[in-house]
């Protein structure tokens, strides 16, 4: 049950941050020819990568360790290219923080 929570809270979370997208550009679609728009898309591309990441590694990976034991090396190498992707987001925050939304 406290997974099941957790991952309606994060899936909450996704749809919030497509919310405020959407009320700082005060368009419904990105335009990618803008700088701000086009690194808050991939921003929220990688998001969406490091999400289905994270439920891969949840759902696949770990009953993989408890039932073979083989789990571990692809779990090992789903953390690490979690790792990346959330340093690349953090880039592009701060790349958003000294950039204007239009």
């Amino acid at each position: 049950a406290v997974f099941r929570i957790g991952a309606l809270c994060r899936c909450y979370r996704v749809g919030d941050r497509g919310c405020q997208y959407q009320f700082t550009l005060g368009t419904p679609l990105p335009d990618p020819g803008i700088p701000y728009q086009a690194i808050l898309l991939a921003k929220v591309g990688f998001v969406g990568l490091l999400v289905a990441l994270a439920v891969v590694n949840r759902y696949v990976f770990v009953p993989q360790i408890q039932t073979n034991g083989r789990g571990i090396e692809k779990l090992r190498n789903g953390t690490i290219a979690e790792v990346v992707l959330s340093a690349a987001i953090i880039a592009f925050v701060s790349l958003l923080g000294s950039l204007p939304p239009s």
